[in-house]
């Protein structure tokens, strides 16, 4: 037999930070899944064609494999960033999703920062 808990029901309301944090979290992982597929991307063509600075044989297996690897980056951060908007019902679990996404962008623009401002 279970025991019905004293006092008031808990509450399941999101804090009021969690909608923009999950917006923000999402936004990051999209920008940086294109990021990611962009630079898969120009390699891909790279290695396909065989140029870059000069030209030499081309390899267009490991260019068709290098730019289905640019797909699926992007669709992985789209995919991640719709993952993460459905599960991440909770204050808590945002938090997690957002503190292992998050910190590598910011930490990079942080460290560009004073060189932009210096050029």
């Amino acid at each position: 037999m279970t025991q019905m808990p004293y006092g008031p029901p808990a509450t399941t309301e999101p804090a009021w930070w969690t909608t923009p944090l999950k917006a923000l979290t999402a936004t990051g992982l999209v920008l940086t899944g294109l990021a990611a597929a962009a630079v898969a991307g120009l390699i891909s063509v790279i290695v396909y064609s065989g140029c870059f600075i000069s030209c030499s044989d081309g390899n267009p297996v490991g260019g068709l494999l290098l730019g289905a690897l640019a797909v699926a980056l992007g669709l992985g951060g789209i995919a991640l960033a719709v993952l993460m908007w459905r599960r991440a019902r909770s204050p808590r679990a945002v938090a997690v999703w957002a503190a292992l996404v998050l910190p590598v962008p910011v930490l990079l623009l942080l460290s560009q920062v004073p060189f932009g401002l210096a050029s």
